[in-house]
């Protein structure tokens, strides 16, 4: 279960022990009232009935605070992904993870931070752990997890591997635009220029943002490159952004010189 899962269901436990301890309280008052021998003896009886909701919504209060102190960590790393600062969504995600080694979510999610810093063998070793920890039990990863692989696997050069996670997708489900970035690449580097051309035209794909959907227009562009001679504008920045051209360069060699000759846009 997901740290998001067992949230939502704690949150619902302790809201029906709550309500039901404030029922039971309620519909049943003390038998035996407590004599009222002076005026303080009132506020005592309702004390008294009261006294085991107010522990119970202390413990509430106490719990869900150390709940969103662990989430916070997660939640601060996905924000920070979304405005592009992947090196400090890392650290988050490090973070939640030393906290939470067992979860696939957190190692998910520092193998596609290290993905958008092109630490591909990392990034292809965590998406791995995360698959093994059960990733297939949580519905947010069944489809997250096959794309991000397919994607990592394919810009390593590992056609079989990227292939096989693209299988396991289900029937369709998943990230339109990362499956046909995924086969992108992989008909690029196996000499499709054309055909690679096409996946990349679709709407989906030229939605994907950050250095994914940089690398993205840079392949259509190496693609023109190869078939027309046409040397396209490319957006170095938007690529390689935080972590420069040196990961990228170790695993896909061609796309990295196309980057060096092309204009900068």
């Amino acid at each position: 279960m997901s740290s998001s899962m067992r949230t939502i269901v704690l949150w619902s436990v302790l809201v029906a022990a709550f309500v039901g301890s404030y029922q039971f309280y309620a519909a049943h008052p003390s038998a035996e009232p407590l004599p009222q021998t002076d005026d303080a003896s009132p506020w005592r009886a309702i004390a008294t009935q009261f006294l085991p909701m107010l522990v119970l919504f202390t413990i509430f209060i106490v719990v869900m605070r150390r709940l969103r102190k662990k989430n916070g960590l997660a939640n601060e790393g996905v924000e920070l992904m979304g405005r592009g600062r992947y090196a400090e969504a890392l650290e988050k995600f490090e973070q939640y993870r030393r906290a939470n080694p067992k979860e696939a979510v957190g190692v998910f999610n520092a193998g596609v931070a290290k993905l958008s810093l092109w630490k591909l063998d990392s990034a292809a070793q965590d998406l791995k752990a995360a698959e093994q920890l059960g990733s297939h039990k949580l519905a947010s990863l069944v489809t997250l997890l096959p794309e991000h692989l397919s994607v990592t696997l394919a810009l390593l050069g590992d056609e079989g591997g990227a292939r096989r996670s693209l299988a396991t997708l289900p029937a369709g489900k998943g990230d339109v635009g990362r499956v046909a970035l995924a086969e992108a690449i992989l008909l690029t580097r196996s000499g499709n220029p054309s055909e690679a051309r096409r996946r990349l035209g679709s709407f989906e794909v030229k939605q994907l943002s950050g250095s994914i959907g940089a690398l993205a227009r840079v392949i259509d562009a190496m693609c023109v490159e190869l078939l027309t001679g046409e040397l396209r504008h490319v957006d170095r920045i938007a690529l390689f952004g935080e972590t420069g051209p040196q990961e990228l360069r170790k695993a896909w060699p061609e796309i990295v010189a196309f980057v060096e000759r092309a204009p900068a846009a």
